[in-house]
């Protein structure tokens, strides 16, 4: 997605999260080079794994101070993108059917 194009990072809070049900898109900016910053509530924990950046939402100081740090970029922010992409390679429409597959079998 071109807005996101050059983007230091990409911001997801709970309730956005929640109503769209669209976790993935946390990891899914690493392929865009940018560093995913998420609460760490609800699933999203278990989707990013160490694939990004996970604040507690209540904590105002927390996300203005990581916001700050990574403006300035460095190494710390392409380690974390770096582990954004291993992340979302879990996530393949592939593997998501073949368990899903899985499943059906088991039940049968």
């Amino acid at each position: 997605m071109e807005l996101f194009s050059g983007a230091e990072g990409v911001i997801r809070n709970q309730t956005e999260a929640i109503r769209k049900a669209d976790h993935i898109i946390c990891i899914s900016k690493a392929t865009e080079n940018t560093l995913a910053i998420t609460s760490n509530t609800t699933s999203l924990p278990e989707v990013m794994g160490n694939g990004g950046i996970m604040l507690d939402p209540t904590r105002e100081k927390d996300w203005i101070d990581c916001l700050l740090k990574t403006a300035q970029g460095g190494g710390e922010r392409d380690v974390m993108i770096e582990r954004g992409l291993e992340r979302l390679r879990l996530f393949s429409w592939k593997s998501t059917v073949d368990r899903h597959l899985d499943v059906y079998r088991r039940l049968v």
